[in-house]
C-alpha cells in the first residue's frame, strides 16, 4: 500500500498538486473497491513525523513543496549521506530546441570562464542565471546587460547560463515512462499553441529508456515570437504545478516512481 504525506499550510491545501493528489488517491480506492493507498496532512516534516517508523520510511512519499520534500530528504536520507536533488534545468540532449544562446559552465576562480562569459553574453539584452546543484537559489534570475558584470561576482559553482528571449506563450507538459501524457497551458496567449511534433522530436532526445531522463517529469515549452516551439526548462515530478492537468490514473505513480527514484540515487536503496 502506498502512503503520502501531503503538505497543508495553517491546516489548509495551499498548492494544486496536493489538491489533485488527494483526489487521486481518492478516486484509486473507489476504483480499486479497496484500499490501495492512504495519506495523512502534515505542516512540518521535523515534528510530525514521529509517528513513522523507520523501518516502514520506504512506504512513505512526500507530496508538497521542493521545502517540504527537501525537509523528508534530510530527515530520512541525506543525513545518511546522501547528496543534494539535482536540478534538470534544460539538458543538455535539448540545447538544440532552446531556441537561444545557452550553456553550462562550472566557474571557478581564475578560470577565465568569467571572461569569456562576460564576452559571450555582453551582446544580449537579458540573460538567466541559474544553479546546476541546487533546484532554488537566490542567485536564480535574469539579469540585463547593465549587470553583466555580476558574472564577474557570483560564486563559484555549476551554473546554467542562457539567453532571455521574449516569448509569446507557454505551456507544461506532463511526460511518463517516455510518452507524452499531458499538455497544460502556462502563461501568456492561451490561444497560442505549441508545436505537437517539434515536442515529440524532444521526448525523443531525451529518453528515461536511454538511462538520461527520469521516468516522470515536465517538459516547459515556450512559443518565441518568430512561432517556434523551444523548450524552457524541464522538471523532475515533484513539487511541480500541474495548471489543470489531472489524469487520476497515472498522477499518483509518477509521484511514487519519480520519490523511490530520488531515493534509489541518493542512498542506493532497492525499492520495490
Amino acid at each position: 500500500m502506498f502512503k503520502f504525506l501531503l503538505q497543508t499550510i495553517e491546516g489548509k491545501v495551499r498548492h494544486d498538486f496536493v489538491f489533485e493528489m488527494e483526489h487521486a488517491i481518492d478516486y484509486q480506492n473507489w476504483r480499486g473497491n479497496q484500499m490501495i493507498a492512504e495519506y495523512c496532512s502534515l505542516e512540518d516534516i521535523k515534528e510530525g513525523c514521529l509517528f513513522i517508523d523507520s523501518d516502514e520510511i520506504n512506504e512513505y512519499i512526500p507530496i508538497g513543496t521542493v521545502e517540504f520534500v527537501y525537509a523528508f530528504v534530510d530527515k530520512f536520507i541525506k543525513e545518511k549521506g546522501s547528496k543534494e536533488i539535482k536540478p534538470l534545468n534544460v539538458p543538455e540532449e535539448l540545447f538544440e530546441f532552446a531556441g537561444r544562446k545557452i550553456g553550462n559552465y562550472s566557474i571557478e576562480n581564475n578560470s577565465g570562464i568569467r571572461e569569456k562569459l562576460y564576452h559571450e553574453y555582453s551582446d544580449t539584452d537579458y540573460f538567466y542565471l541559474k544553479s546546476n546543484k541546487c533546484i532554488k537559489s537566490d542567485i536564480n534570475s535574469s539579469y540585463n546587460a547593465d549587470e553583466i558584470q555580476y558574472i564577474n561576482t557570483i560564486p563559484n559553482g555549476e551554473y546554467q547560463i542562457s539567453e532571455y528571449i521574449d516569448i509569446v506563450s507557454e505551456y507544461r507538459c506532463f511526460v511518463y515512462n517516455d510518452k507524452l501524457v499531458g499538455i497544460q497551458y502556462y502563461s501568456g496567449e492561451f490561444d497560442v499553441f505549441p508545436d505537437t511534433n517539434t515536442i515529440y522530436e524532444m521526448l525523443d532526445k531525451y529518453r528515461y529508456d536511454t538511462g538520461n531522463a527520469p521516468q516522470a517529469w515536465t517538459l516547459d515549452v515556450a512559443i518565441d515570437d518568430y512561432g517556434k516551439t523551444i523548450v524552457m526548462e524541464c522538471h523532475e515530478f515533484f513539487s511541480c504545478g500541474l495548471y489543470g492537468f489531472n489524469d487520476y490514473n497515472v498522477l499518483p505513480y509518477m509521484f511514487v516512481r519519480t520519490f523511490n527514484n530520488i531515493k534509489r540515487r541518493l542512498m542506493q536503496w532497492v525499492i520495490i
